[in-house]
């Protein structure tokens, strides 16, 4: 990151020579005025790390601080223009200037932050020369490339450009946005927090240790990865969810709701972008490597509900042909607005539960595009046309009893690729339970075999209520799972899964409902 300060000026006050008087006052504060430009360097994912070629960018709208010498106070603050550049007028001893990485988009408060809550954005002092002739001093003060200041920025501007474009798609603004970044604090995974005060959101973003961070996954220079997580955010405000949650590696199937909502973060990512390249890079270029290197426009294997890379390309080629570039031809050219429109609509939809097929069945009741024309492009691109007709979660009526199986077991899964026990395509089954009134619902899961770990036949009975939150579980480790409970009238999903340690087992569940 360079901060560039140009024509750098301190006026002094000038007097002349007085005589000696105890009760003189003391001099007024010399006045400051200091311009400048701040940047930062951008690094490049590619498939062997990040590039070692950077980028210089103008560190927009960003916070800049002045601090008087020795005392630390702040004499003085202002932001940066689109172009980088700024003035900061003010009086007294100047000692340094502070940049730090939070803006305002709107009046929305957007930074990148030291902390899990949000309060503490990060921040480099650059100090001002202790002597300045009259005039103008021009200079360069470079932090290093790899400075956390420069990794904040970047992630700063990344996000804040990824706002303004899809707020301009929904005409709605985001509320309260703060990332927690920094090496040797976020070395887990970058995920979306979820709320973190009354106001505020967050994501957290992957920074490794800082001593290994040129072999390691790292995310502030992964544009990608960064609009990924942005995009879980939007849709938590703007749509409904439909996720349970947990690891979804490339080349396994999933449970649909959980494809739904990694895939459809990964469209927006490559929406925003106007580029179907979707990378998550690994170390530094030379050193490196890439966790995720595909195109959109052309979805790796397996297909179908359960893998987000269908999903992240059923809506690039939905969206493509319209605000971003169509590769293929695909013969349908909605744009990202109307995509995003349709998920809002769908979300306000009674009883909406959404994976890939709902919305697209969605799409096709508002007539915004044609079964025929849809079916020809899922064939021309490689996709099952059953996208369109299979119905997920299985609908469950009161009074009656579903069976299925779940494998968790085999290795490669049934459906195609590594089992996922506690996620998997074929280690989840969900069932949609319509409650119409206040009452209460009994739900028995009889597995067969023991239903215990000995023999593999350990499966979980869990309920959940809109946007997939948790309501209860019922996992004893052996016999049928049971879950009777009050309940307000909605829609509920009953979700049968492995236990999470590698079961195989068919089951029967039945359901019941009480009325009050």
């Amino acid at each position: 990151m360079r901060q560039t300060l140009v024509g750098l000026a301190m006026l002094a006050a000038c007097a002349g020579p007085v005589e000696p008087a105890p009760a003189a006052p003391s001099p007024p504060p010399s006045p400051f005025r200091l311009a400048g430009r701040v940047t930062f360097e951008a690094r490049q994912a590619t498939p062997t790390g990040v590039s070692e070629a950077t980028e210089e960018r103008p560190a927009r709208r960003v916070r800049l601080e002045a601090h008087g010498a020795g005392s630390g106070a702040l004499l003085a603050e202002t932001r940066t223009g689109e172009d980088g550049a700024f003035v900061l007028e003010g009086s007294g001893e100047l000692g340094s200037v502070v940049v730090v990485a939070a803006m305002d988009l709107g009046g929305t408060p957007l930074a990148v932050t030291t902390d899990a809550p949000g309060l503490h954005p990060h921040t480099q002092s650059f100090q001002v020369p202790p002597a300045l002739e009259r005039g103008a001093w021009d200079g360069h003060l470079e932090p290093a490339i790899e400075s956390d200041l420069n990794g904040a920025l970047h992630i700063l501007d990344t996000l804040a450009r990824g706002i303004e474009t899809v707020e301009g798609w929904g005409g709605e603004q985001l509320p309260e946005l703060s990332v927690w970044w920094g090496p040797d604090i976020t070395v887990d995974w970058s995920y979306y927090r979820g709320p973190v005060s009354e106001r505020r959101f967050a994501l957290e973003l992957l920074a490794g240790a800082r001593s290994e961070r040129t072999i390691t996954d790292t995310d502030e220079h992964d544009e990608a990865i960064i609009l990924h997580e942005l995009g879980h955010f939007v849709f938590d405000r703007w749509t409904g969810y439909t996720s349970l949650g947990g690891r979804h590696p490339r080349g396994s199937l999933v449970d649909p709701g959980l494809a739904w909502e990694e895939g459809r973060a990964t469209w927006l990512a490559t929406a925003l972008r106007r580029d179907p390249r979707y990378v998550d890079s690994r170390g530094v270029e030379g050193l490196g490597s890439a966790r995720v290197d595909e195109s959109v426009e052309t979805p790796q294997a397996p297909r179908g509900p359960g893998s987000e890379t269908s999903v992240a390309g059923v809506l690039w080629d939905l969206s493509d042909g319209v605000e971003i570039p169509d590769a293929d031809d695909d013969g349908v050219a909605l744009g990202p607005r109307t995509v995003l429109d349709a998920m809002r609509t769908l979300a306000r939809t009674p009883g909406a539960y959404p994976d890939v097929g709902a919305f697209l069945r969605h799409l096709v009741a508002r007539g915004l595009v044609e079964e025929r024309a849809l079916r020809a492009m899922l064939r021309a691109t490689g996709e099952p046309e059953s996208l369109l007709d299979v119905v997920w979660p299985t609908e469950l009526a009161l009074g009656a009893t579903a069976t299925g199986a779940i494998d968790g077991l085999t290795q490669p899964a049934p459906s195609g690729g590594e089992n996922r026990p506690e996620n998997g395509y074929d280690a989840v089954d969900a069932y949609r339970i319509v409650v119409p009134a206040p009452g209460t619902l009994d739900l028995v899961l009889t597995p067969e075999g023991t239903g215990a770990a000995e023999d593999h036949t350990n499966l979980t009975l869990e309920l959940r209520a809109d946007r997939a939150t948790p309501v209860r579980v019922a996992a004893t480790g052996a016999g049928p799972e049971r879950l009777s409970l009050p309940l307000a009238a909605g829609l509920y999903v009953a979700y049968v899964r492995d236990a999470g340690d590698g079961n195989r087992a068919r089951y029967a569940l039945a359901a019941a409902f009480t009325a009050d």
